[in-house]
């Protein structure tokens, strides 16, 4: 038997045992009863790093050159050169994207991961050094038995394990007192979520946090505080130890009532919603698409300036940031590509695409005011 098919048996096995094992997995982020060992990840090798400084030819190291798309049908391209002397440091952990036939992926980086790096954090190299490990997450084979079954075959504790490992790697071998800006989206930016509890907050890391960039994952805010932990939503581009997290729904499709993301807690703590473009000042996100099924662009990425709007809304069940795009723009079908997942998910694909040129804005402003101090 081939090495795919008995990786595809064995992940069979492993949620046919979940199904009928006792122990019940109330949400995405359950842990099993007693986590399977796990052999720890050596973050000192470089290749379980997908983006370092120090590693040539990195998936970091892309071509993200842009041709700008105005609403009149004309173009102009945006070259991407990387900051000469950042100063401060990005460190990014990739939402689910692992197509790998076990509940858990291996190390073994394939084209779904450098993707990711391409399309949501290359791009951030224009105003910070990029660190991206690799990590044992849930994939998405794991995440489909989870929303049809509502149990979860998969290792928590080791992806966990993975961030947390990475992180402390960085910081003893490579931080050497910068500021750092942490990104994540989705399951990356829950695993942020846990790093900043159990790691950051109230250590001496978290006077090296320049922001908290935790996108597509709910971030609940304290009700007294407003704040996650010691971070408050940023509200201006250039403040720092603040935090951005937002979740995106087409402001004609807003969340329904049974919506995942951007759910308030049973507690009254509510998600937080920071409008990247907002912060800059501006109107309209500053959004990248990549640019494969645009006809006439020969750049991987595409930007079309004053395409939507955003504004951060509260209903009583939800919070989220509304999308809405400019009327009659004839390009406004790439945002119809986006609609690809289930309903309730709204624009949960391209949460970062739609606000990528804001966030690196931010970034590279925070990064500055952090040397200013």
């Amino acid at each position: 038997m081939n090495t795919h098919w008995s990786k595809r048996f064995a992940a069979l096995a492993a949620i046919a045992a979940a199904f009928t094992a006792p122990v019940a997995f109330a949400d995405a982020d359950a842990d099993t009863a007693v986590p399977p060992a796990f052999e720890r990840v050596d973050y000192a090798d470089l290749a379980n790093w997908l983006c370092h400084p120090g590693k040539e030819a990195d998936a970091c190291s892309v071509e993200l050159d842009t041709t700008e798309i105005g609403a009149d049908g004309s173009t102009r391209v945006i070259p991407f050169t990387a900051a000469a002397r950042p100063p401060v440091d990005c460190f990014y952990l990739y939402p689910t994207v692992s197509s790998d036939p076990l509940p858990n992926s291996d190390m073994d980086f394939g084209p779904e991961e450098n993707t990711a790096i391409q399309q949501q954090f290359a791009r951030f190299a224009a105003a910070c050094r990029p660190y991206a490990p690799g990590y044992r997450q849930m994939t998405r084979l794991a995440l489909q038995a989870w929303m049809r079954f509502g149990r979860l075959p998969t290792n928590r504790a080791m992806r966990y394990a993975d961030a947390r490992d990475a992180w402390r790697a960085y910081l003893a071998n490579h931080n050497e007192g910068r500021g750092v800006i942490l990104i994540g989206h989705s399951q990356g930016a829950n695993l942020l979520k846990e790093l900043v509890e159990r790691e950051i907050a109230g250590e001496a890391a978290q006077e090296r946090i320049v922001s908290v960039m935790a996108i597509g994952g709910d971030i609940a805010l304290d009700t007294e505080t407003g704040a996650f932990g010691p971070f408050a939503p940023c509200e201006t581009a250039d403040e720092t130890g603040c935090l951005i997290s937002y979740v995106s729904f087409s402001a004609d499709a807003p969340p329904t009532e049974a919506a995942f993301f951007g759910r308030a807690k049973p507690d009254g703590r509510r998600a937080a919603c920071v409008n990247p473009a907002a912060l800059n000042g501006g109107d309209t996100l500053d959004a990248r698409f990549a640019a494969g099924r645009l006809g006439g662009v020969d750049t991987p990425f595409a930007s079309m300036p004053g395409l939507a709007s955003a504004n951060c809304v509260a209903t009583e069940t939800h919070d989220y940031l509304a999308i809405t795009p400019a009327p009659a723009d004839p390009r406004a079908g790439v945002l119809d590509r986006a609609r690809d997942l289930p309903a309730d998910w709204g624009l949960h694909r391209v949460d970062m695409h739609l606000a990528i040129g804001d966030l690196v804005a931010i970034a590279a402003a925070q990064g500055r005011a952090w040397a200013a101090r």
